[in-house]
């Protein structure tokens, strides 16, 4: 989605996907999970 590709332009990685961990308006929702090393 946007907000991944916006935190990819400043330098973050994707380092992992938790899957179907909510459920919103009736939609299973993923967890991605970020990183920046400093």
């Amino acid at each position: 989605g946007a907000s991944v590709a916006l935190h990819q332009a400043c330098g973050f990685k994707v380092v992992g996907v938790q899957q179907e961990v909510g459920r919103k308006f009736g939609r299973w929702l993923n967890v991605t999970v970020m990183q920046h090393m400093l």
